[in-house]
């Protein structure tokens, strides 16, 4: 999206490979994840898992891009602000309709106030501190660099899970070998989308200057267009109405010579008439 909206923002040889080298860590990292599925259903859950975190990456960069191109004045705070609070409203009208409000208020009650403050120090850290970096990035580093966002959560997502709970315990060594594969191709990934993605983003200021001058340089030439259009329009207009002149000029001749013919052709019948008349 960004390289049909941003003339900023093209998609390169660099972020093509970048994108490649991404979907090749996602890709060893999920292997694993399927071939150690207990069950049917324990392979239909992570199936589900990654459709989802495809859709969450799509969903992110369409947003990304729409930020950038609907509110790129926007204060950070402010933009961080609506944002989260929309999401907040919407994960609730959610949870009331997925979990039903009886569900909801009775895990509320029953969660203990531990489970409360994680939950809070969660949503201060994964939404409203990552929020706001998340508008920075867009902000200062455009819609295709914020992106790498996505890559460098499921980097940081394999590593923390690895270190502190242990999610490769039961791999054999070459599935951990393949998963270390796609954790350096994540981590090349993101160096390398980062790489060619050097030029500062433009000034919101100079492109609105830059807009609006194209903006009067195209009503200029619309202007110019019609005026053409009009003098094209006028000599035409006039080359039928001389033509008119003309052909009625000629129709007028050709009807005067006709009645003087009629007019000769009666003269001489009516002296035939005398004549034959006299020799009577």
């Amino acid at each position: 999206m960004s390289h049909f909206i941003f003339p900023d923002e093209r998609f390169t040889i660099y972020k093509f490979i970048s994108l490649v080298a991404a979907l090749v860590g996602v890709v060893l990292n999920a292997v694993p994840s399927f071939l150690h599925a207990g069950s049917s259903d324990e392979t239909k859950n992570v199936t589900i898992g990654y459709v989802v975190l495809i859709c969450g990456v799509i969903v992110q960069g369409v947003g990304m891009v729409y930020m950038k191109w609907k509110s790129p004045n926007t204060d950070i705070t402010v933009s961080a602000m609506i944002q989260i609070g929309a999401s907040a409203i919407l994960c609730l009208i959610w949870s009331l309709i997925w979990d039903t409000p009886k569900v909801l208020a009775s895990q509320s009650v029953a969660a203990p106030p531990m489970a409360w403050v994680w939950a809070l120090i969660i949503g201060v850290l994964a939404t409203g501190i990552a929020g706001h970096g998340y508008v920075f990035l867009v902000n200062n580093i455009g819609a295709t660099g914020a992106s790498f966002i996505t890559f460098g959560q499921i980097f940081v997502g394999i590593v923390v899970g690895v270190a502190f709970v242990h999610e490769w315990s039961g791999y054999r060594w070459w599935e951990i070998f393949m998963c270390v594969i796609g954790v350096v191709a994540l981590a090349v990934a993101i160096g390398i989308g980062f790489l060619g993605d050097k030029k500062p983003v433009q000034d919101i200021s100079s492109m609105g200057e830059i807009s609006s001058a194209e903006e009067l340089e195209r009503q200029d030439d619309i202007e110019d267009e019609y005026e053409e259009n009009n003098i094209e329009k006028k000599e035409k207009d006039k080359k039928k109405k001389d033509k008119k002149k003309k052909d009625k000029k000629k129709k007028d001749k050709k009807t005067k010579a006709n009645k003087e013919q009629e007019k000769e052709k009666s003269g001489d019948i009516e002296e035939n008439i005398d004549e034959k008349i006299a020799e009577l």
